[in-house]
């Protein structure tokens, strides 16, 4: 009886044979119940005939809950409700075959009207497949993010290490090479200058190993910031090469430089970071050449308004490198032969810092080299230009800071808890003019600022009982109180790690300068305030 009154309602409209022969399942139903459904829905829900589904709620033909928790009659009902309202509404649900077997479908409600009787049409898709897709996407990403966390963990564990590790170290190169800078500036026989050259030198050179160590890691890290500031590039050839004059000497190398008259002298760009790279490149030069020649050439390769494109090169006459292995010497801890390591020593980071530094500041890096002949190792750089009076303005502030050798006269409150370091910067200031009141921690230097008349703090980071941080944040909240004078404070920090010179400006601080220090910095960073 059911069957002929939905008969007569399907070739009322005409859908009877499209109903009969759709591959898509169909149910019909009206309030009593599901009151026909074609052969595609019986093979659907896997029943035998049409007299396991006819009569029966379409909840019956689904589990008691969906996987929200909802009873799935109350959740049919209202979607029943918004397919009336709406004429049609799709939705995602979990039905059960005759067997009991659940399984995910898409479902398609239109609301049908015949005879001033209101029905609906259900359409079925099975969503099995993108289900199991989507949950093994939800499974990969929970697993992405557990990895992405413990990733994030163990960058951290190691930046924290690094941070410390650079803490422990500087701290006593601090002493080392602080020492050595002051002996190197009193009165020493030749020997004697020439012992406390060859300490200064190996502290040097350890110090060089642990900027290497860290400054990988901060490339690695994606920490790596470049500088925008003011460059003299015939300077920073000069002063790069004069460095380097003693290793080049000492082996009996000559080591020049050459820059193209086309090529300009003041621009924007990092001076540290190129510095760093000139010197790895010819450092490694002179280190891996035994006769003959060290030469740096720097050439123009194209001009632009604002920029300049320039090429440098580091041109030897040494060992040379196979060709199969060149493509290699810019990987990381990578070096010729394993014997390369042992015989001239190194991290093997050197050029694969200089690379990465390169691609930071957009620019190309590689290799040319004949096996017993010679390498030459290049890189191009796109300089922004500085103008005239830019140039002339800076160039002014800078040697002042840096050439001025009067005394500073200043009384300075060092904050430090190191006893190696107390005498060492107390030495330094006594040389450049400066008083010197030493205190412990944090919270002394504290006491000390709110008592004393200071023109300036120099705040390790790192002390017992009170950091620097925190003893700076108190002297700043001092200050506004009683409405005194900003004193500057420039810190003095053993860690050389990203972020750390944006931590000590954000509490207050006025500058950063990292250990170990030099008289050179020294007066630099009192001189600038």
């Amino acid at each position: 009886m059911l069957q002929n009154e939905t008969q007569g309602i399907l070739e009322s409209i005409n859908l009877r044979d499209v109903f009969q022969k759709s591959l898509d399942p169909l149910f019909i139903m009206d309030s009593d119940g599901l009151i026909d459904c074609n052969q595609a829905a019986l093979d659907f829900f896997e029943a035998d005939d049409f007299a396991q589904v006819i009569g029966r709620q379409p909840w019956d033909l689904s589990p008691p809950y969906q996987p929200d928790g909802t009873p799935s009659r109350e959740a049919l009902e209202k979607n029943a409700r918004l397919a009336f309202e709406k004429s049609t509404h799709r939705f995602e649900w979990y039905h059960q075959t005759m067997a009991g077997t659940p399984f995910p479908v898409e479902v398609t409600l239109s609301a049908l009207e015949s005879r001033d009787r209101l029905y609906l049409m259900a359409r079925f898709h099975d969503i099995s497949e993108r289900k199991r897709s989507e949950l093994a996407l939800e499974a990969a990403t929970r697993k992405a993010q557990f990895l992405a966390r413990k990733a994030t963990q163990a960058s951290q564990v190691k930046s924290q290490f690094l941070a410390n590790m650079s803490h422990e170290i500087r701290t006593p190169m601090n002493g080392v090479i602080g020492m050595t800078d002051l002996l190197l500036a009193s009165d020493l026989d030749e020997d004697q200058r020439r012992c406390v050259e060859v300490l200064q030198s190996s502290g040097r050179i350890m110090l060089d190993i642990i900027n290497d160590i860290l400054d990988f890691s901060k490339i690695e890290a994606g920490k790596m910031e470049i500088d925008r500031a003011p460059l003299d590039l015939y300077r920073l050839v000069q002063e790069t090469e004069t460095a380097l004059q003693v290793a080049a000497r000492d082996k009996g190398l000559a080591l020049s430089s050459h820059i193209a008259v086309d090529v300009g002298s003041h621009f924007y760009g990092d001076d540290g970071r190129i510095r760093q790279i000139l010197t790895n490149l010819l450092g490694n030069a002179i280190k891996f050449t035994e006769q003959g020649s060290v030469r740096l050439e720097i050439k123009s390769l194209d001009q632009e308004d604002a920029f300049q494109t320039v090429r440098f090169e580091v041109i030897d006459t040494g060992i040379g490198i196979p060709t199969k292995r060149a493509g290699r010497l810019f990987q990381a801890f990578n070096q010729v032969d394993s014997s390369t390591s042992r015989k001239f020593g190194g991290t093997g980071l050197g050029l694969t810092i200089s690379r990465d530094l390169v691609h930071l500041m957009g620019g190309r890096i590689g290799v040319d080299s004949v096996e017993g002949e010679g390498s030459t190792f290049h890189f191009t750089l796109r300089l922004e230009k500085r103008d005239s009076d830019t140039v002339s303005a800076v160039q002014g502030v800078v040697d002042m800071m840096e050439h001025g050798d009067g005394p500073l006269n200043l009384k300075v409150l060092v904050a430090e808890d190191n006893t190696t370091n107390q005498a060492v910067v107390s030495r330094m200031l006594a040389k450049l003019g400066c008083e010197a009141v030493i205190v412990g921690n944090g919270r002394e230097a504290v006491e000390a600022v709110a008592e004393g008349d200071f023109d300036v703090v120099l705040m390790d980071c790192m002390m017992p009982v009170m950091d620097g941080y925190e003893a700076t944040c108190r002297i700043r909240s001092g200050e506004e109180e009683a409405a005194a004078r900003r004193i500057p404070i420039i810190a003095l920090t053993a860690n050389a790690m990203s972020g750390e010179r944006e931590r000590c400006l954000e509490t207050g601080m006025d500058d950063f300068v990292a250990k170990p220090v030099t008289r050179a910095t020294l007066r630099q960073a009192l001189a600038s305030l």
